[in-house]
């Protein structure tokens, strides 16, 4: 493959279920982009183009700096490929990440969850639920030297009049009501995948394993082994966090990433200004001189 459209394509990047990922060069302009071509298995299901080129405006809708923004959408006339043209971000999945270092630190974790709570919640307040989050729809960065979270894949795994375009979630990130078919999976279903994805980086583990059949089970019926037992050194709060996003009922979850962030921010040590050290120091000075 050489071009596709006015794109040149340079390399692959990485592929998956939905399709590949290529390195792209737009021959006019001569900026980098990312070009996902959708697999033909999935591309010629019924409606799939019909849907593909509804949800285009949606996708272009969404500008946050934690997700990967999405500049175009095509049906390449020569291929009769269709295409997507997203922002080249310079990292890796976090999927590749995890298996790379293993597991993170927690300050690493929150920096991280703290991106991705910021772009779902975002989505979440235009009405969009991602209905698929996981480690290998997250890009992972680095922006002023911090870890910088990139939310890909929105829209793309939903339903079309009640026949499946594409399957509307993956097994082990799905929450309980994703698994029954529910029609009215709501953001709190995202709040569950994120857990999951927190479980993960925290400790390089998925909580529940094993064949489709047995993973939709367990996340229906089973309790996620105590993440404490295998990482005892990460915070009872974070820990306490992790339990909350995999509570099986939705009413028991954060309800949104609002609430899950504003948890996050109250466990912080409080600010201390530098007007309050400042008048620290001259009193520590006072105290000095006094009983000098």
């Amino acid at each position: 493959m050489q071009s596709v459209d006015k794109y040149e394509v340079k390399k692959e990047i990485r592929s998956g279920g939905m399709g590949v990922i290529y390195l792209a060069e737009d021959m006019f302009l001569k900026t980098e982009h990312a070009l996902k071509i959708i697999n033909d298995n999935i591309a010629q299901r019924p409606k799939f183009k019909e849907f593909f080129l509804q949800e285009a405006q949606i996708q272009a809708s969404l500008v946050h700096d934690n997700i990967v923004r999405v500049t175009n959408f095509f049906i390449d006339q020569n291929s009769g490929k269709c295409c997507i043209i997203m922002d080249f971000i310079d990292g890796e999945d976090l999927d590749d990440f995890l298996h790379r270092k293993n597991q993170l630190s927690e300050k690493e974790v929150l920096e991280l969850l703290r991106g991705i709570l910021a772009g779902i919640g975002y989505a979440h307040r235009l009405g969009i639920v991602h209905r698929d989050i996981k480690s290998s729809n997250i890009m992972v960065s680095r922006l002023e030297n911090k870890l910088h979270a990139n939310i890909m894949d929105f829209g793309l795994a939903a339903k079309v009049d009640g026949e499946n375009v594409i399957k509307a979630c993956t097994p082990e990130y799905a929450s309980p009501e994703q698994i029954d078919n529910k029609e009215n999976v709501d953001k709190r279903a995202d709040i569950y995948a994120i857990g999951i994805v927190l479980y993960e980086m925290l400790t390089g583990t998925l909580p529940f394993d094993g064949e489709k059949e047995e993973v939709e089970r367990k996340q229906k019926q089973d309790t996620p082994p105590n993440i404490t037992s295998i990482c005892p050194h990460i915070s009872k709060r974070t820990a306490d966090a992790v339990a909350r996003c995999l509570e099986k009922n939705p009413h028991d979850r954060f309800q949104d990433c609002d609430e899950f962030l504003a948890y996050l921010e109250s466990s912080k040590p409080p600010r201390v200004s530098k007007h309050s050290v400042a008048v620290v120091v001259l009193a520590v000075c006072l105290a000095f001189f006094v009983f000098w």
